[in-house]
């Protein structure tokens, strides 16, 4: 996979903060011209140190990604939505075997990469305690 553009490294930095933070739950909401409803991550603290995050489906998308964006999804080792587990892509990370930086790097791969977000991109980030 191709290496991200410098200006996702302020991204990244971001949620390396909400992922190293006490809150249990962080969203980053995106917001691009290319989408009606835009795309989001987020990630929330399970039991035994471990990390679920989640990406926007088709069923929350407008318009929907292609193809090739489903196919970078799976490449970069998300599930794929489903009904009775997660309407979403979805990953269960293990917090001794991903830093933070590695999660980060992740999720604004999966924006870019499989969403096609760039440099004209907006982010809001939100962080919640007591979710768990």
């Amino acid at each position: 996979m191709n290496k991200l553009p410098d200006y996702w490294d302020g991204v990244i930095e971001r949620l390396i903060g909400a992922i190293n933070g006490h809150d249990d739950l962080f969203v980053l909401q995106t917001y691009h011209d290319k989408y009606l409803h835009g795309p989001y991550v987020q990630g929330i603290r399970e039991y035994g140190n471990m990390l679920s995050i989640e990406a926007t489906s088709n069923r929350f998308l407008e318009p929907p990604i292609g193809e090739h964006g489903r196919e970078v999804m799976l490449f970069l080792g998300w599930s794929p939505p489903n009904d009775s587990d997660s309407p979403n892509y979805s990953q269960l990370l293990s917090r001794t075997e991903w830093t933070s930086f590695e999660v980060a790097a992740l999720l604004a791969q999966s924006l870019h990469f499989a969403y096609g977000l760039d440099e004209d991109t907006h982010f809001e980030l939100a962080t919640k305690m007591g979710v768990g």
